[in-house]
């Protein structure tokens, strides 16, 4: 299988994406069973073809499958693809960070939450659904909600984000609350929605 990642000239494209996808399970599993000499020779290998890579296809192929390796060192391999024109490709950004939160990952997610494309936004906001939040991470959030930035149908998403950091503690779950009641007053939220909030923050 790893002679089909690194050699695509003897695979058909479909197959050479598929066990690029295979082999970033691979690549995850040696990492945690500590088989870094391993490991690295797959993740370097799926690193280049990343930054090799020419089709938009292929981007987002390899840039999930490093999501799916979930390594904070890749982070910032991540990164520049952010600003792609293909907003799959950004949407592919967002997933690849979703399993490695880290400074850096967290300032880009919620960057591509504001994204232009409700796509884009969602993904972005099913990454922040797992990351823990603080009071400055929210208050990103917060110009998200008072731009009016989100699209309508991703309040939902927005939602399950804000649901975790309820349970929080002091200012975490003060901000938290704060952001829910913003919500509240957008004319576009959806009537279940609006009661789930109104059910949770006690309204």
């Amino acid at each position: 299988m790893y002679k089909m990642l690194t050699d695509s000239a003897d695979t058909g494209e479909d197959l050479h994406l598929a066990s690029a996808v295979a082999l970033a399970g691979i690549a995850n599993s040696m990492r945690k069973n500590g088989q870094l000499e391993n490991y690295a020779k797959y993740n370097d290998a799926l690193v280049s073809l990343l930054q090799n890579a020419e089709k938009g296809v292929e981007k987002v192929t390899y840039l999930r499958a490093l999501g799916n390796v979930a390594d904070e060192n890749n982070v910032e391999i991540v990164v520049p693809y952010k600003d792609d024109e293909n907003f799959e490709v950004r949407q592919s950004v967002a997933a690849a960070l979703r399993n490695t939160q880290t400074k850096k990952s967290t300032q880009i997610v919620l960057e591509l939450a504001g994204d232009d494309d409700s796509i884009v936004q969602n993904e972005s906001l099913l990454a922040l659904k797992d990351y823990d939040m603080d009071t400055d991470n929210l208050k990103k959030l917060q110009g998200l909600l008072e731009k009016d930035s989100l699209k309508s149908f991703n309040y939902g998403s927005m939602f399950n984000v804000l649901s975790k950091n309820y349970k929080s503690k002091g200012e975490t779950h003060d901000k938290t609350r704060e952001l829910l009641m913003m919500m509240l007053d957008k004319e576009k939220l959806g009537a279940g929605l609006r009661y789930k909030i109104r059910n949770m923050i006690g309204e």
